[in-house]
């Protein structure tokens, strides 16, 4: 069976069957609450998220997207899940057991999730969830990566901020203004520089989900 997942709606052969609800934003989702085809709950932990099925807890995810659920475990292929999230493959395959179970694909609109195993729907959707945070729709080669670019204004602004910090930093003592002041000014610039850096991954991040 394959489900395609556009705009938080999963579909299957073109009709509508079901939806996700984040709660929370971006990559700092703390709920996602998926019905339709499987119906569950992915909740954030300290660390990963934990799966709940009609308020049970069915299992949890851990490091390097391993999903551990109903007493089995689901890990992406490691040579294929740094080249997916950066948008360098359009394809990921995810084994049990050492057999493929279900791949997740990026398509123009959206993703799907190809799987012949109903046992294995939660934690690909789960899988999908966690992912798509990371990456966005679209073809092999963009090299989009939400998280990890900058718009070229915010970049611009960044560079000029970090400067002027540094100029503060290396004129310190000479006279031009007092040593405290010129500290306390550097602080601020720097601090000014990261804040539009972030401002810019945000933007690009939102982008992102308004194309998906």
């Amino acid at each position: 069976m394959i489900y395609k997942i556009s705009g938080n709606v999963i579909y299957s052969n073109d009709a509508k069957v079901g939806d996700i609800s984040y709660q929370g934003t971006g990559m700092r989702f703390y709920q996602a609450i998926f019905t339709g085809p499987v119906s569950f709950t992915l909740e954030r932990m300290a660390r990963g998220f934990r799966i709940l099925d009609s308020g049970m807890d069915m299992g949890k995810t851990g490091r390097g997207y391993v999903i551990e659920y109903n007493f089995q475990t689901y890990r992406p292929r490691s040579d294929q899940l740094r080249q997916f999230i950066m948008s360098r493959i359009n394809s990921l395959e995810v084994e049990s057991n050492g057999s493929t179970v279900f791949t997740i694909n990026r398509i123009a609109d959206g993703f799907t999730i190809d799987s012949n195993d109903n046992t294995a729907l939660v934690p690909a959707f789960a899988m999908y969830s966690i992912l798509s945070q990371y990456t966005i729709a679209g073809g092999m080669n963009t090299y989009i990566q939400a998280r990890a670019q900058v718009p070229s204004l915010y970049r611009g602004i960044s560079t000029a901020l970090g400067f002027a910090a540094l100029i503060f930093l290396f004129t310190a003592g000479a006279g031009y203004l007092p040593v405290y002041l010129s500290y306390i000014l550097f602080l601020a610039l720097l601090i000014s520089s990261y804040v539009v850096r972030y401002a810019g991954r945000a933007s690009t991040r939102r982008k992102g989900k308004i194309d998906q």
